[in-house]
């Protein structure tokens, strides 16, 4: 039985070790394998970078070519803009000298027309002598002719009379027509009314959600057919208060109807009246007539011989058409002089147009640095993505750590298996050893007994004493007593082998949990970043959302800037007008009813999007529910598991004061107690990750409360909009309400007015029989003084001219400011695109500091985790180069933040150089108003004249251009006021920049001395790991030493056995 026991040990020694050495071959052949498909993967990453390289070479030269070609148009702008410079200097040295040219001819030309005005005098006080003598022999005709006038007034007058009475028949026909049409669409409407009324009434007793659609419905009508303003529906003594007004309308349009009825008789009946007077008097002009004839053929005789008098006069007359056809050459000379000068105003203006070509080439410029300015950001991204790759290689190494880490975990556990069968096999062996002592010590102990018995029989004549009873009775109790123990050494044996197999269970399960917690992590983690996604979306629609609104209100400020002008008096054509006006509102009703119905599909479509992010958190709040759940029993595990441990220690305890007797079960006990601690060291790990697990947990709960405000603000924003939205609807509504009804005053206005112009024009014709009868006494008057009306005319003609001059200063003040606007225009693009660069910074900020902060977050990671384990430097070191890789990015983020804060800087010191410029241009405007405004009151002190007419049409149109001017003048006060407030804005949205950036470089700052510190304590972490595994080597060799010595000895004493045996 010995020899069995002891060659059985051996044979199990060699086994395990065969087992070692296949279950390493196993490994190190997935190892390799793992380590082919990572250098197939490293080879894959470098292709991509090699690509990636490709890539940014090209793009460099493209950026090469892009440059080249860009310094090549800028030294064909140069040379083009110095030949301008040289082509402008000599034309404006040849205009300068040409200036002076027709300065002199201008001197000369004033020289003779002074010499020919002094005759030009002296031939008038010639022919002023001549005219006295004529209008004493004209003075009797005059007489005669007057009588004549008058008659021929008369008739036409009369005519005239006749004719106006038609037109306003024909006017007031019309009207009619046009109230009858009025009053067919308001009975229409009245009777659409009254049939809504009826089926609102006969729909009431159906059901209340049927009133409800019902008072929409009639709302809906009632504002399409009044344009009322609110949309909340009326009431039922609203309607008939509306009913009972639009009878009562009725009845007054009946009413004026009827009055303009009876105005059109009584106007037929004064036409008859009129064409009988007419009768008369052409009777009576023809009595008057052949009087007049008697008296024209005596006129003529004394004609005669005036006009023997005024052949000569004639003679004089016609060398003074002489002189003033001399007088209009030296005119157009004059205007040929000035229509060189317009010319040279011309060029002058095509000089302007090259400088404006100038700075569209330097805008163009500005466009390709921008555009140079794209190609660096796109050089970023590349070493971004460079960054991403390398990021990707890292991650590939810390795949491999993990795969080591699991490989070794693996070898942990199988080496504790080996451990646990060695720990059996041991027992065993120590189960036989004792069985083949104690079998030994029994046979012993009988074969002593039986020497005893012998010795006894032998020796009858000795007696049995008390100590030999004793002594036998000893015996067999050790005997028993061993029996005893063995059975409790293999109880407690049994216990503890069943427990280290139930905790391990218990480890792989848990690991099982965790990798399944794991795995809904990253689900969590997706399921957030989605939830991420569609809160930006919903932000970039609640931005739309503002811009339409932002339109919309620009459009109602438009139209109200629009609005309808005043209807001027004698204005035929302002029905039509009104008319019209209201059919733009009307479509103006419709587009912004369009819009409404879009927008609130828009409202419905975020409703449900909103209902889906709903369902959404709720099965998110059953996950984490689900999560706690499972934290829980957890947590229960870990109660259960540190009882069992209680216990475990308890029972060690307990065979700790079993076997203090026994030297062989120390060993045992030793083994249990490691194992003891490896559990320990387990369930602290799992302990930590159970807490790494409720700390992401917590994290994923504030993610989700912060969706869920973030949420609750996009609904509050939504419903901030379509309160907007309404309000916009109800301000469009009682605008077109209130403008309705200015439209009606007015045409309540209009017909006063037109009654009123009827009575007028009736005392107006009167006023003028009694003005004709004193414009011919006031016409001999006149006579005398035509000469000095032609002096006024002269002079009027002189101050047009200088009006004109100015208004052409002024038209060019206002093509300069047309062109600066154009500037501003482009100035504005500039600074939106500055806007959205800088929203595009901020955002980059933004991530840059939920980078920091999630880099903060690894960092204290890393530190706990450095104390721990030794494996992670790697992954540790590769961060920091990540880490130190993004503080690069950022100073150049920084870098680019300047020069894009000093580009926005010179852009608002250029626009407030424009203001100042649009400011002077707005003072000179004010001082050619204020001159002009001198000439035309200079020009209404002067009296009436033959060209007075003229002059006047010419003013009106002027007085026309300057108001357009005016009104320009104040649409360019706005644009600056608008300006003004988007250059605040813009400076106070700088400010808050730099204070954002302040705040990331002091991030930046405790990052760098985080990341030193790190690189400190993984410096320490490396010197320490070194000197252990200086220190686990040494024990290896040690413990291989005195495994060695062990083994000589078991040899020799298991030779020793033998040979004694």
């Amino acid at each position: 039985m010995v020899n069995i026991t002891l060659e059985e040990v051996p044979l199990g020694h060699s086994a395990q070790t065969s087992s070692r050495k296949r279950g390493a071959n196993e490994q190190t052949a997935t190892l390799q394998k793992r380590n082919k498909q990572l250098e197939e993967e490293n080879k894959q990453l470098s292709l991509s970078l090699d690509e990636l390289d490709s890539q940014h070479n090209l793009a460099m030269q493209n950026v090469l070519e892009l440059k080249t070609e860009l310094q090549e148009k800028l030294s064909a702008v140069t040379t083009s803009y110095e030949a301008l410079k040289k082509e402008h200097a000599d034309k404006f040295i040849n205009s300068e000298l040409e200036m002076a040219r027709l300065k002199k001819q201008l001197d000369s030309t004033m020289q003779q027309q002074k010499g020919l005005e002094s005759e030009n005098q002296q031939l008038q006080m010639q022919v002023t002598n001549y005219e006295a003598e004529v209008k004493k022999s004209i003075e009797d005709m005059a007489d005669l002719q007057a009588l004549l006038d008058k008659k021929t007034q008369d008739n036409v007058e009369l005519i005239e009379k006749v004719k106006s009475a038609g037109r306003l028949a024909d006017k007031s026909a019309d009207q009619l027509m046009e109230l009858q049409q009025r009053v067919d669409q308001l009975t229409k409407e009245l009777e659409d009314a009254k049939q809504v009324k009826e089926k609102k009434t006969s729909e009431s007793s159906t059901s209340s959600m049927g009133k409800h659609s019902d008072d929409e419905f009639i709302v809906v009508r009632d504002g399409d057919a009044n344009s009322s303003g609110p949309a909340t529906p009326p009431t039922k003594e609203e309607l008939k208060d509306k009913i009972v007004q639009l009878e009562n309308r009725v009845s007054e349009l009946t009413l004026e109807n009827g009055s303009l009825a009876l105005k059109l008789q009584d106007s037929e009946m004064e036409k008859q009246l009129a064409l009988t007077v007419m009768r008369e008097n052409v009777q009576e002009l023809r009595t008057r007539c052949e009087e007049t004839d008697t008296a024209l053929k005596l006129a003529r005789e004394e004609l005669e011989e005036q006009q023997e008098n005024l052949e000569s006069l004639k003679e004089k007359a016609a060398e003074a058409v002489i002189a003033q056809q001399q007088l209009k050459a030296l005119a157009e000379e004059k205007g040929k002089i000035e229509t060189e000068i317009l010319n040279m105003k011309e060029n002058l203006q095509n000089v302007l147009e090259l400088e404006k070509r100038l700075l569209f080439s330097e805008s163009e410029k500005e466009t390709l640095q921008i555009e140079l300015q794209r190609v660096r950001a796109t050089q970023e991204r590349i070493t971004e993505l460079e960054s991403k790759v390398q990021n990707l290689i890292v991650e590939n190494q810390q795949l491999r750590l993990n795969a080591e880490a699991e490989t070794e975990t693996q070898n942990y556990s199988a080496e504790l298996a080996e451990r646990i069968k060695s720990l059996n096999e041991e027992n065993e062996t120590l189960r036989a050893e004792i069985e083949s002592i104690a079998h030994s010590k029994f046979s012993e102990a009988i074969a002593e007994e039986k020497q005893e018995i012998t010795d006894l029989d032998a020796d009858d004549d000795e007696p049995l004493t008390v100590d030999k009873i004793k002594e036998l009775l000893s015996s067999h109790i050790k005997s028993k007593l061993t029996g005893e123990m063995e059975e409790a050494c293999r109880a407690v044996q049994e216990r503890i082998t069943r427990t280290v197999n139930e905790m391990e269970r218990k480890i792989s399960r848990l690991s099982e949990e965790l990798l399944d917690l794991q795995d809904s992590k990253l689900v969590w983690d997706h399921e957030k970043k989605t939830l991420e996604a569609d809160i930006s979306q919903y932000i970039l629609q609640c931005d739309e959302l503002m811009k339409n609104n932002e339109i919309l209100l620009n459009e109602l400020e438009n139209y109200k800037r629009n609005k309808l002008e005043t209807i001027q008096e004698h204005n035929e054509q302002s029905v039509m007008d009104l008319e019209a006006e209201l059919e733009e509102a009307s479509k103006m009703n419709e587009t912004l009813e369009q819009e409404y119905v879009e927008q609130k599909e828009k409202n419905e479509e975020l409703e449900r999007e909103k209902q889906t992010l709903t369902e959404q958190l709720r099965a998110a709040q059953t996950q984490c529910e689900e999560l706690r759940s499972a934290e829980k029993e957890l947590k229960i595990q870990l109660e259960t598991l540190e009882i069992e441990k209680g216990n475990m220690l308890f029972e060690l305890n307990e065979q700790k004061s079993l076997d203090s007797k026994q030297t062989d079960d120390d060993v045992l006990l030793k083994s249990a107690e490691e194992k003891c601690q490896n559990l320990e060291s387990q369930l602290a790990h799992l302990s930590k990750d159970h807490a790494d697990l409720v700390a992401a947990l917590q994290t994923q709960k504030t993610a989700l409360q912060e969706a869920i405000m973030k949420r609750e603000e996009a609904e509050k924003c939504l419903l901030e909009k379509d309160m907007l939205i309404k309000r916009l609807d109800e301000n469009l509504k009682e605008d077109l309400s209130s403008e309705m009804q200015k439209k009606l005053d007015n045409l309540t206005s209009l017909n006063h007015e037109l009654k009123q112009d009827l009575l007028a024009k009736d005392i107006v014709l009167e006023s003028q029989k009694k003005k004709l009868l004193q414009a011919q006494a006031n016409l001999n008057v006149s006579d005398g003084k035509v000469h000095e009306l032609e002096e006024l005319v002269a002079e009027k003609e002189k101050a047009l001219e200088t009006s004109r001059i100015l208004l052409d200063e002024s038209g060019k003040a206002k093509d300069e400011l047309s062109e600066k606007l154009r500037q501003q225009k482009v100035n504005l693009e500039q600074l939106k695109q500055l806007k959205q660069e800088k929203e595009t910074l901020l955002n980059e900020f933004e991530e840059l500091k939920k980078k920091c902060e999630a880099h903060s977050d690894e960092l204290k990671a890393l530190q706990e985790s450095a104390v721990t384990s030794t494996s992670n430097d790697a992954s540790a070191i590769t961060r920091i180069a990540q880490l130190e890789a993004e503080l690069l990015a950022t100073v150049e983020l920084q870098k680019s933040v300047a020069t894009l804060n000093y580009e926005k800087n010179e852009m608002i010191k250029a626009l407030q150089q424009k203001h100042a410029e649009n400011m002077q241009y707005y003072t000179e405007i004010q001082r050619l108003q204020g001159i002009l405004q001198q000439q035309q009151l200079q020009t209404t002190q002067a009296t009436t004249c033959a060209k007075c007419t003229t002059h006047e049409s010419t003013l009106s149109d002027l007085r026309k251009e300057l108001e357009k001017q005016q009104d320009q003048i104040k649409f360019l006060k706005e644009k600056s006021d608008i300006l003004t407030t988007n250059l605040l804005t813009e400076q106070t949205n700088q400010r808050l920049v730099k204070q954002e950036k302040t705040e990331v470089e002091e991030q930046n700052a405790a990052i760098r001395k985080d990341l030193e510190r790190l690189r400190e304590h993984l410096l320490e972490i490396e010197d320490l790991h070194t000197q252990e595994t200086v220190e686990m080597q040494r024990e290896l060799e040690e413990t291989k030493a005195k495994m060695v010595a062990l083994q000589d000895d078991v040899a020799k004493s298991s030779n020793a056995y033998t040979s004694a045996r």
